[in-house]
């Protein structure tokens, strides 16, 4: 019911809208609220989409989140603007370059989650996982150097810019540091593009037909914090378990 009344609620305010600009940003807070209730329905946890299998929360689940609904409430927004001004509202051109951002927040998903699939095989130092555990407050009796969480509840914001492994989930992971600075910085410059674009489809009262350009340097930022991201969760940052007795 939640859910039908915010989709609800995103329809009313698109076509109602006399200022799409103001309209887009209503749209961007109603689609993000749609994400946390249906979180919370089926994780049991308003913040269950950034939630992965092992009840932390990613980096990269952040990022792909956040681009997709920057694009999906734009393209929301425009639609319902150009419903009352054009023939075609629905003849909206993506830049290509926009396509190649999110496919590189998807690379980071999937890339992200096949190199803890295979660490997740490799057997922890014992003594290292205590001491991990202990200072978590989370048993990590697993066996695997990838540390997990008991319980979705559990999940911690600190997750999104901790390590992942027990020999450095208690220290900021650099590369996730870089990604989420360069997300949140590309982020917040595209937002305002869209914001001018709408803002000078008022003045006009015209209808939109294409979102704004992706310059060639956001996706090289992006691609090289997606590299460094992945080189780092690739690298190994625990030590050797112990030899059998």
């Amino acid at each position: 019911a939640a859910s039908v009344a915010l989709l609800t609620a995103i329809a009313m305010t698109g076509l109602s809208a006399e200022n799409p600009a103001h309209a887009w940003v209503e749209i961007l807070l109603l689609a993000t609220a749609f994400v946390v209730v249906n979180g919370h329905g089926i994780t049991g946890s308003p913040f269950g989409a950034i939630i992965d299998s092992r009840n932390r929360m990613s980096m990269s689940r952040l990022q792909i989140l956040t681009w997709t609904l920057i694009v999906i409430s734009a393209l929301a927004a425009v639609i319902l603007w150009n419903i009352t001004r054009s023939d075609t509202p629905m003849d909206i051109k993506v830049p290509e370059e926009l396509w190649v951002l999110l496919g590189i927040s998807t690379a980071g998903v999937v890339g992200g989650a096949v190199v803890l699939a295979n660490k997740d095989e490799k057997a922890a130092n014992t003594a290292e996982a205590q001491a991990t555990a202990e200072k978590l407050a989370a048993p990590q009796d697993h066996g695997s150097v990838v540390v997990r969480r008991g319980e979705v509840s559990e999940a911690l914001f600190a997750d999104l810019l901790r390590g992942d492994e027990v020999g450095n989930a208690l220290s900021i992971d650099i590369g996730k540091l870089q990604m989420f600075l360069f997300t949140f910085i590309l982020a917040a410059g595209y937002g305002a593009a869209i914001y001018a674009m709408l803002k000078n489809a008022m003045e006009a009262n015209a209808a939109v037909h294409a979102l704004p350009g992706v310059q060639e340097g956001m996706n090289v930022l992006l691609g090289i914090s997606q590299t460094g991201y992945l080189a780092m969760k690739a690298t190994p940052q625990s030590k050797a378990p112990e030899p059998p007795k």
